[in-house]
């Protein structure tokens, strides 16, 4: 079986997959007023001046806390220090807790940015900058921001596109700059979190952030409700463009690649609406034509699959080939795992990343067992990646349930138990 470090997949889980209600479990979640009313935005907290010794009882309870309900209830009750302390109690606090961001750390800075985002990771850089955890602070924080004001984040992450180039900075380059430098993984990660509250927004930084990556097809597959891609497209402001590529057979991959990513969406979520909709006039005849590759591929008798799976992407491009493959995958590996397995294996590699994730996505709920041994054999880099879909598949189909773990090791029993916990703090 696979051995995972509980604490990576835990820090990526919640830097990367967490709801934007991210700041709920920390305090009581009020409706958000209209902007701009001011002050406060986002969460409301007292006002009152913490004494020397509330902060201490505050901490020491965190510091004490074992279960996930402690943990919880413990942040809360730090949650509520007003926004104007909570620079002195992170300069009070240890930062750092075995290689992770400390839960008071992460508490405050959350605190902090649901009323000033900027404030907040601009202190978080100054500090931790030197340090691995500086990321998982920075998600953290983005996190509380865009839930609490997604427009100033929007706003700000376009101006800082504007001016700066994002990129891997070198430990000098880091030294040297007193305001935070974004790679290009902390941007999708923004326009992610940004997606959820506002779709025209996240989209925007979404197209200025340029470039393309793995799973960003796990952005507009997320959309289940036509009105929220209708939102998304209002972010191209060229769509007319796409009619200028109908004649042609050749997949061009730009930003408007990504428009023709949701208008496909929305195709396959209500055709119906779609077909109604002013916005099929935007989208290439082939999308219209092919349909659902998977659909055809079901219809072939099992023992030319393999053969006639490899047809359909021969004669696929781009997105639509990268379709083919998810929606082949999903299919065949729950009639025949191990086929499904070699067959990926054989594809090129630029796409065999997204061919295992739609494996395990698929199988998990089926055999979770096999899953996880099957998540063992792939490159580490992606690990952690894989056990989230897998994760994700089977608590979806088995709400409430809990999975045999005899046969798990430690470490895997330890990293479960972090996904359930964190999905605990998440739901309450």
């Amino acid at each position: 079986m696979m051995k995972v470090e509980p604490r990576k997949i835990f820090a990526f889980t919640a830097g990367i997959l967490i709801p934007l209600s991210v700041t709920a479990p920390f305090w009581q979640k009020q409706e958000k007023p209209p902007a701009p009313v001011q002050p406060p935005r986002g969460i409301v907290a007292p006002q009152e001046r913490w004494s020397s010794q509330k902060l201490e009882a505050a901490l020491a309870r965190i510091d004490q806390a074992k279960t996930k309900a402690e943990m919880v209830d413990a942040a809360a009750e730090l949650g509520k220090i007003p926004v104007n302390e909570v620079p002195a109690a992170l300069e009070s606090i240890a930062l750092e807790k075995d290689d992770r961001l400390s839960l008071a750390a992460s508490t405050l800075l959350i605190r902090w940015a649901s009323d000033d985002g900027e404030a907040a990771l601009t202190w978080a850089w100054k500090g931790l900058k030197r340090s691995m955890v500086w990321r998982e602070a920075a998600r953290s924080i983005f996190a509380a921001w865009a839930w609490s004001d997604h427009a100033s984040l929007g706003e700000w992450s376009l101006a800082y596109m504007a001016a700066t180039k994002l990129a891997d900075p070198t430990l000098s380059e880091a030294e040297a700059s007193d305001t935070p430098l974004l790679t290009f993984d902390d941007v999708s990660g923004i326009a992610r979190m940004l997606i959820q509250e506002d779709p025209k927004v996240g989209y925007e930084v979404f197209i200025k952030r340029g470039g393309f990556s793995s799973v960003d097809h796990e952005i507009y597959e997320g959309f289940d409700d036509p009105a929220k891609i209708e939102q998304a497209l209002q972010a191209f402001p060229n769509l007319e463009d796409l009619k200028a590529r109908h004649h042609s057979l050749t997949f061009i991959r730009d930003s408007l690649s990504n428009a023709e990513s949701l208008l496909t969406r929305w195709m396959k979520l209500d055709p119906e609406g779609f077909e109604k909709s002013g916005y099929k006039q935007y989208l290439h005849p082939r999308f219209l034509r092919n349909g659902n590759v998977a659909d055809k591929w079901r219809q072939v008798d099992f023992s030319e699959r393999e053969s006639a799976a490899n047809r359909i992407l021969d004669k696929a491009e781009g997105d639509l080939r990268r379709r083919a493959v998810l929606g082949i995958s999903a299919e065949w590996v729950s009639l025949d795992p191990a086929a499904c397995r070699s067959w990926l294996e054989s594809l090129p590699s630029d796409l065999t990343v997204e061919a295992r994730g739609g494996y395990v996505t698929a199988r998990a709920s089926q055999d979770l067992e096999g899953t996880l041994d099957f998540i063992g054999s792939t490159d580490p880099s992606y690990r952690h990646t894989y056990l989230m879909n897998a994760f994700d598949a089977w608590t979806k189909e088995h709400p409430g349930a809990a999975p045999d773990m005899a046969t798990w090791g430690e470490q895997e029993r330890q990293v479960w138990n972090d996904l359930e916990a964190l999905k605990g703090v998440i739901e309450k």
